[in-house]
C-alpha cells in the first residue's frame, strides 16, 4: 500500500496551478548559485546546506518579515551579467513548468537586479522580458515590474517599450 503522504504529494504536483506572486530574485537554484559564484568570484559557502541557511528560511529561525528580507542580501549578489539574468529567468520558468504551473506572474525589481554591476535599468528590464518571452513552455508568463527607488526609477519602468509576453503598464 502506498504511503498516504507520498500519494497526496503526487496528486498535488499533478494539479494545474496559477502562481500570482513568484519573485525572480528568490528563484535561484542552489546549484545555480554555486555555479555563478565560481564563475564570478562570489564568496559563499561551497556546501549547499550552509548556503541554504543564507538564502532560505530555516525552521530554527524567527519567521519574521525582517528575517525573510535578509535572505535577499545574499540572493542579490548573483545578478552579475546579462547571461546570468537570462539563465535565472529561464530556470524560474522551467521550475514553474515542473510544478505544473500554467500561468505565472513573475515579479522582479530592476533596481535590485542592476545593483551588483550597476546595469542600466532599461537593459535589466529588457533582459528579463526578452528571456521570459523567448521560453517555449506550457507556462503563460507575465512580467510584473516592481519599483522601489522613487519616481525616476518608476518612470523609467513605465517608459520601457512593451515587448512580448502580453506585458501591460499601469502607471500614474
Amino acid at each position: 500500500m502506498p504511503d498516504p503522504i507520498t500519494a497526496t504529494l503526487k496528486n498535488y504536483r499533478a494539479l494545474p496551478k496559477v502562481e500570482l506572486h513568484r519573485h525572480l530574485e528568490g528563484t535561484l537554484r542552489l546549484d545555480t548559485m554555486l555555479d555563478i559564484a565560481g564563475q564570478h568570484g562570489i564568496t559563499i559557502p561551497a556546501d549547499i546546506l550552509r548556503l541554504s541557511t543564507l538564502v532560505q528560511m530555516q525552521e530554527e529561525e524567527n519567521f519574521s518579515f525582517q528575517t525573510f528580507l535578509s535572505k535577499f542580501n545574499t540572493l542579490r549578489l548573483f545578478y552579475r551579467s546579462p547571461e546570468v539574468i537570462h539563465r535565472i529567468t529561464r530556470e524560474a520558468i522551467e521550475d514553474a513548468a515542473k510544478d505544473n504551473v500554467k500561468y505565472m506572474e513573475l515579479r522582479f525589481t530592476p533596481v535590485a537586479l542592476s545593483r551588483a554591476e550597476r546595469f542600466p535599468l532599461h537593459d535589466v528590464m529588457d533582459w528579463v522580458i526578452t528571456s521570459a518571452g523567448a521560453q517555449r513552455s506550457r507556462v503563460q508568463v507575465r512580467a510584473v515590474l516592481r519599483r522601489l527607488q522613487g519616481s525616476q526609477a518608476g518612470r523609467s519602468a513605465c517608459d520601457h517599450p512593451r515587448r512580448g509576453m502580453g506585458t501591460r503598464r499601469e502607471c500614474s
